[in-house]
């Protein structure tokens, strides 16, 4: 990470917006909002190279760049308030997804009803046949929180 960017960004850690403090460029005015979004994520250009602002706001708040991943806790990868980032393994980043599709997360049919499984460490635990969609979430949401603790989503 560029720590001369630091000379050039203000953050606001309870908003999480990201301004010039000193203009980059000559288009770019002092006091103006940073970045641009891509892929959902704002990230910021400085010196050719894109920043992700939630990287950015780690290494500012921290003073060290992120080891791995930085978890958008409520989900918006645009809210890069302080309080709602957290630094994250690769298996908890993807804990704290939501559901795909009509069922609940974990939640899938089966010939006699519904099926619960996770995955924790590159496998796939199978968690039990049930009769309704809201026992094998039920099942689903308490391995969840076994295994991932906060990291744990069950929507």
């Amino acid at each position: 990470m560029n720590a001369e960017i630091l000379n050039f960004l203000a953050y606001c850690p309870d908003t999480g917006a990201f301004t010039w403090k000193v203009s980059p460029c000559e288009r770019i005015e002092q006091g103006s909002p940073a970045g641009s979004v891509h892929c959902g994520y704002l990230y910021i250009g400085f010196r050719h190279k894109r920043y992700y602002a939630h990287r950015l706001a780690w290494f500012i708040m921290t003073g060290k760049a992120p080891v791995a991943f930085i978890d958008h806790k409520n989900l918006d990868k645009l809210d890069n308030r302080w309080i709602n980032l957290r630094e994250a393994t690769r298996a908890q980043n993807t804990q704290n997804c939501r559901a795909k599709g009509d069922l609940p997360k974990g939640v899938q049919p089966s010939g006699r009803g519904f099926k619960a499984q996770i995955s924790s460490g590159g496998r796939c635990i199978y968690l039990g046949t049930f009769d309704t969609i809201d026992e094998a979430h039920a099942a689903y949401c308490a391995a969840a929180t076994r295994l991932f603790g906060d990291f744990a989503r069950a929507a």
